[in-house]
């Protein structure tokens, strides 16, 4: 996990410290989510 968020550019220290907040949970999940569509469109694109 820790891998992911460092290539995200957050360090797992900082994500450390908001996972004390469901909101910014919540942001760092739909931030995710939002980047996945992205990349899986980007696939689809470069497959189709």
């Amino acid at each position: 996990m820790d891998s992911v968020l460092t290539t995200l550019g957050a360090s797992p220290d900082k994500f450390a410290n908001v996972t004390s907040s469901s909101v910014a949970v919540k942001e760092v999940q739909l931030g995710c989510a939002k980047l996945l569509k992205t990349m899986a469109t980007a696939i689809e694109h470069e497959v189709g």
